[in-house]
């Protein structure tokens, strides 16, 4: 997808987005050869605490062969690619809004989660990566009652209904 402030593509075989360029900036927002928008799953070996602290992987597995990927809107107010992956028992959608005239790129993801753990097998936890070559970055997330404002420091913290991630200047 091809605005006059970025260059969004999305790999039809994976549903990764390989590529997000901020034209008014001439940066690339992705870091080399990331994969943003990917689920991934971690298989969290059993211990303590689980809801509270995450525990060592046994495992870690991409989703890179999607259901199907698809143009569901080209008008002229936005673009969306939506993104349908399945694992195990559960169902995700995702679906990639690119905007013609607005700077920004919203992801969206519908989780049909089916799966279970318990403290004798490992326990499956969804990720969604997103790897940004962000230097000087404000990231506000979501959290119970409010809004808050953390660090980019690479460290992982909850976040509920949304996240947004800008530069000092307001922009991706």
């Amino acid at each position: 997808v091809d605005t006059p402030a970025l260059k969004v593509v999305v790999d039809k075989k994976t549903g990764h987005v390989t590529r997000i360029y901020d034209k008014r900036r001439k940066t690339e927002v992705l870091g080399k050869d990331a994969k943003g928008n990917s689920l991934v799953i971690y298989m969290e070996k059993p211990h303590g605490m689980s809801a509270w602290n995450i525990g060592e992987a046994s495992s870690v597995i991409t989703l890179d062969k999607p259901h199907m990927v698809r143009v569901i809107e080209h008008g002229p107010v936005r673009a969306t690619i939506e993104v349908w992956h399945k694992w195990s028992r559960s169902t995700f959608v995702q679906k990639i809004h690119v905007y013609r005239d607005l700077p920004r790129v919203d992801f969206e993801l519908e989780a049909h989660w089916f799966e279970l753990g318990g403290p004798d097998w490992d326990s499956p936890m969804l990720r969604v990566a997103f790897p940004l070559n962000v230097k000087d970055g404000k990231f506000v997330c979501d959290t119970p009652f409010a809004a808050v404002e953390r660090p980019v420091n690479g460290q992982e913290v909850p976040a509920q209904k949304w996240v947004d991630l800008s530069n000092s200047e307001g922009g991706a």
